[in-house]
């Protein structure tokens, strides 16, 4: 019998269907993973049977759960069941927990809100359980701490253990990973497992993300359109997809573990980048008049790049690890903090105003958020004149160079009287992508340019990419946290942390043979999309929370989280605490460099594995 069974099911909001007629079941003690892009209703899905709906929707259909219907069910017995029989983990835990509560209160509230004949020194008890069950170190202590003061996979994991307070028979999970950097990302996977295990409870887990699903699925519902387009185990899925839809999402996922499309190597280039020794770091301060320096974070410490001709470099790293920063003080083309910048063979610090102008043209940068980095009340047209324009090119010239730009992103020229608004996000970072390329730069600075994007679109944007790149022989910066991404469109890889680069190589190599063992672990968190390689590969899951870029440890800034550190003896661990290493190529490697006093030593075989 199912615990859970959707049939027919269709949510309007006016003459809008946002769902359409879509029908599931699950099974106790079953994981079923809820794909789709953007838009496609995974979430509405799920908000409509908890009853969760703003009143200006409409439901029709059936939802049942345990032989009971759901839909139209009243709000006080609904209330029984949320938190209860059935919990959630939101996508946000940041808007999900009350910051004015300290965290051992609101789980606690989880608790006795279902359970009010429990005292509050058991519920505070029970609480600090959870916490632990979680694992949040030192939960006794961490209970009295507020939402604020915890790292957000830190305050994920407080969500899973709210959701698992009462011993639900079924968790819906949405997007509970989609805001993590990889390494939380399978900390919280780690934990939601756990959770399964010791609950027993049912998950219906809704997710992007492809690789996800493959590591904890039984079956798949592929949503799109508000429909589902494929349901069907997660092995027949991943192996003979029945749906086009799907064979298509499948086809566009980057793989970490894709055969690389090598170029071969580049002749002889100059380098268009040189970065040596660049210090960033910015002041802390308390008060509102009167501003008091508290602390330093140390942004960017000493990092060292060369991008060659025609070569793309990734620069890859989690949040805060200083990628953001070091592009910037590329960007502005003045004197850095600390080091120096090389451009085109011209150190910015010399620059005067005349030359930085004309320096600017050769450098040219891809943002983010294409919703946010293109201007509303300009059209197209007017956006990709305006750099021409800028750097004093003539009307005619601007006239016959916006079509070519628009030709070249795979647009349209009548998109050029169009508005942002009319545009999709992959069609917008199109248009970003013309813009940059306006006056021909030779050197290209992406930040995170397909992070924003739905995966068969994100598809599209990489290969626009990689195809200018091979045309028009650009240099590029791409910056990523995708790992996978970054495997199929980089010659080399700079993996940074906490503000220094720990390793740089040829992707080849460094995929191949990751010499740090940080590096390691962002290669054994990335999910690949197939649940039999998934499930059966070595994974290191690291210890903690990454450390504060204001408080960084002495000596090798990795060391708290170092699977290797634990295994090494006092004297070695000495030199760990003590002495930052330098980067340097261990025997046998070529143009490839690791910032690591164990990278010869045999100690990367080892480590702390699921």
């Amino acid at each position: 019998m199912s615990l859970l069974d959707v049939s027919e099911l269709t949510v309007s909001f006016g003459p809008d269907e946002a769902v359409r007629g879509i029908g599931f079941t699950i099974g106790p003690g079953e994981v079923l993973g809820l794909v789709g892009e953007s838009g496609s209703g995974k979430s509405v899905t799920a908000q409509a049977m908890l009853g969760l709906l703003p009143a200006r929707s409409r439901c029709t259909g059936s939802v049942r759960f345990r032989d009971r219907e759901l839909l139209g069910l009243p709000e006080r017995e609904l209330a029984r069941l949320r938190g209860d029989r059935i919990s959630m983990i939101f996508q946000d835990p940041t808007s999900a927990l009350t910051p004015v509560l300290r965290i051992g209160d609101q789980v606690a509230e989880a608790v006795r809100i279902h359970r009010p004949r429990l005292g509050a020194r058991a519920a505070e008890q029970r609480a600090v359980e959870l916490l632990e069950l979680v694992g949040i170190p030192d939960a006794a202590r961490r209970a009295n701490a507020f939402p604020h003061e915890f790292s957000g996979g830190m305050r994920q994991r407080v969500l899973i253990a709210m959701a698992i307070a009462n011993d639900p028979d079924l968790i819906i999970a949405d997007e509970p990973t989609t805001a993590l950097d990889v390494t939380v990302q399978a900390q919280v996977l780690e934990v939601l497992r756990t959770a399964r295990e010791v609950t027993g409870a049912a998950i219906l887990l809704i997710t992007h993300d492809l690789g996800v699903v493959a590591g904890m699925a039984d079956r798949v519902a592929v949503m799109r359109e508000g429909q589902i387009a494929e349901n069907a185990s997660v092995t027949d899925l991943f192996d003979a997809p029945s749906s086009p839809y799907t064979a298509e999402l499948l086809a566009a996922v980057p793989r970490v573990d894709d055969p690389l499309k090598i170029r071969g190597e580049l002749p002889q280039a100059p380098d268009v980048l040189r970065v040596h020794g660049l210090t960033r770091h910015y002041p802390l301060t308390t008060g509102a008049l009167w501003r008091r320096r508290t602390g330093t974070v140390h942004a960017v410490d000493g990092v060292d790049l060369t991008v060659r001709a025609g070569e793309t470099l990734a620069l890859v790293g989690e949040s805060g690890c200083g990628k953001s920063s070091t592009l910037t003080d590329i960007l502005e083309l003045r004197a850095p903090m600390g080091g120096s910048i090389e451009v085109l063979g011209q150190d910015v610090s010399t620059l005067d105003s005349r030359r930085r102008r004309a320096l600017r043209r050769d450098l040219q940068v891809v943002f983010q958020d294409p919703y946010g980095s293109l201007d509303p009340r300009m059209t197209v047209g007017e956006i990709l004149a305006e750099p021409l324009r800028v750097h004093g090119f003539g009307r005619a010239h601007i006239g016959r160079r916006v079509p070519e730009l628009l030709d070249l992103v795979g647009l349209r020229g009548d998109h050029a009287q169009r508005f942002p608004a009319e545009f999709s996000g992959g069609q917008r970072q199109r248009v970003a992508i013309a813009r940059a390329l306006a006056c021909e730069p030779k050197l290209l600075l992406l930040d995170e340019p397909v992070s924003a994007l739905d995966v068969s679109v994100r598809a599209g944007v990489l290969n626009l990419l990689r195809e200018l790149q091979i045309r028009l022989g650009l240099s590029t910066v791409f910056v990523a946290h995708d790992l996978a991404v970054v495997r199929n469109i980089a010659d080399r890889v700079a993996v940074m942390h906490l503000g220094r680069i720990v390793e740089c190589g040829p992707v080849a190599e460094v995929f191949a043979h990751p010499a740090h063992p940080y590096t390691r672990a962002l290669l054994s968190a990335v999910p690949i999309p197939d649940p039999v390689r998934e499930r059966a590969r070595t994974r290191i899951v690291l210890a903690g929370d990454p450390p504060s870029p204001a408080t960084p440890p002495t000596g090798c800034r990795f060391r708290t989280r170092c699977f290797v550190f634990e295994v090494l003896d006092d004297e070695q661990r000495g030199a760990c605490i003590r002495t930052d290493p330098d980067r340097r190529s261990p025997d046998g490697m070529i143009d490839h460099d690791v910032a690591c006093h164990h990278a010869e030593t045999g100690y990367l075989s080892g480590g702390s594995r699921r």
